[in-house]
């Protein structure tokens, strides 16, 4: 990795950065990349050239410290100003922790999707954060493995998100169940609307309870396949709450 000169190599890079964030805003030199470079190198090991004198990506060798010895100081404020590698932990908590509050301010129950995306403060204007969660949230060898990589304050911090459905479909039905006995000791005949909201047992002040029910109910492609999630006695109790006219269309 010495043969070629640091300015070479980072306007090569630099260059590239600009040609790949053009279609994909947030893409990041990965560890193991490799292109073809200027100097007649067809594969050139873009990727490791800048992990031999990141300091803070490799750790803290004697080999880091001798190659970024030899650099001027302008040369490594341009070679740690490329985005490599992963993101921290620490700036996505961050990121989806704000996101959070946002989303919040309006939507007291708002929780983040397994497909959210957003615009991330790093640049990346279609951030999967659903996804960052959801891989290292879920029950799998991987996400262990990622979650394996974070302090104990990350994990903390990453579990307290509010991820996914906080609800399990028993849940629902038993806060409508209860819903309705309350309306219906003084309102007899009171039916659930579509527009129905209610303060959830699981934290929502405003959870949309009606269009829970109506997701499971009208006859779309989409509510068909929520109902098929569901077991035969979710099935009956669902289509036993008193919900909007009494003629029921699917």
């Amino acid at each position: 990795y010495g043969d070629i000169s640091p300015d070479a190599a980072l306007d090569a890079l630099e260059a590239e950065v600009a040609q790949q964030q053009c279609t994909k805003p947030g893409w990041r030199i990965p560890a193991n990349h490799v292109l073809a470079a200027p100097w007649g190198d067809p594969k050139w090991k873009a990727g490791s050239w800048v992990a031999y004198r990141r300091l803070r990506q490799t750790g803290d060798c004697d080999l880091v410290r001798s190659s970024r010895g030899k650099m001027t100081e302008r040369q490594r404020q341009r070679l740690d100003a490329l985005p490599y590698g992963d993101i921290s932990p620490d700036k996505a908590l961050d990121a989806l922790e704000a996101e959070v509050a946002q989303q919040q301010c309006t939507m007291p129950g708002w929780r983040i999707p397994a497909n959210l995306t957003l615009a991330a403060p790093w640049g990346d204007s279609r951030w999967k954060a659903g996804h960052w969660v959801s891989a290292r949230r879920c029950d799998s060898d991987q996400a262990r493995a990622s979650r394996s990589k974070m302090t104990t304050r990350q994990q903390e911090r990453l579990d307290a998100l509010p991820y996914g459905e906080a609800f399990n479909t028993d849940e629902a039905l038993d806060a409508l169940d209860g819903e309705v006995a309350r309306r219906q000791q003084v309102e007899p005949e009171w039916r659930l609307a579509r527009k129905h909201e209610m303060v959830a047992p699981w934290g929502d002040p405003k959870w949309k309870a009606g269009l829970w029910i109506s997701n499971r109910l009208a006859g779309r492609e989409s509510s068909r396949a929520r109902r098929d999630k569901m077991s035969e006695r979710q099935r009956k109790r669902l289509d036993a709450l008193p919900y909007g006219s009494t003629l029921r269309y699917r």
